[in-house]
């Protein structure tokens, strides 16, 4: 049986979990929207989920050696604070480069989770319950892809209004993996 400590850390990892992951997935039943808008191509227009992906990667690295030598709660504390920013701007960019450059910068500061979060549930949950921490994490980022992009299209809101309402939700998770 967890503890309601351990509990409450694994529902804090699975929730940031869709909404870090989801954010990426976010982009790709908006790319003919972002197309039309931006009157650019449409593959032009996947630049917008390509540019998080991008910025996610090498961002993992770079988040993973900081929460070495600064705390893994620091960071993740840090990062979904700038993540929620760089969510925030990318929803009130009217420029496509600017959007491009928000995405990346908010898939740099998204990356600060995966790594962190790992090495959290690693640390804090029990041995016995560790495999499960993992899965929860695994679950969520699969989970995350379909769940997001139905949620994005079936509440027929717009790309700016998805990212906008979810920058708070970043904001929420830094606050909660403090307690």
């Amino acid at each position: 049986m967890l503890q309601p400590r351990h509990a409450a850390l694994l529902l804090w990892s699975a929730a940031s979990s869709m909404l870090v992951i989801g954010k990426f997935y976010a982009a790709i039943p908006y790319i003919d929207a972002v197309a039309n808008h931006f009157h650019i191509s449409g593959t032009r227009a996947a630049l917008v989920a390509s540019s998080f992906g991008f910025a996610y990667a090498p961002g993992m690295i770079v988040w993973g050696l900081a929460s070495d030598k600064g705390g893994r709660v620091k960071v993740l504390v840090a990062g979904m604070t700038a993540t929620a920013v760089f969510t925030a701007l990318a929803a009130l960019t009217t420029h496509f480069g600017w959007l491009l450059a928000a995405r990346a910068l908010q898939g740099f500061a998204a990356s600060s989770f995966s790594p962190n979060a790992v090495s959290l549930l690693a640390e804090q949950l029990p041995q016995r319950s560790r495999p499960l921490g993992m899965s929860v994490i695994g679950f969520a980022f699969l989970l995350s892809a379909p769940v997001v992009q139905y949620g994005a299209v079936a509440s027929g809101a717009s790309f700016s209004a998805v990212l906008f309402v979810s920058a708070p939700l970043f904001l929420l998770s830094a606050t909660a993996v403090r307690t």
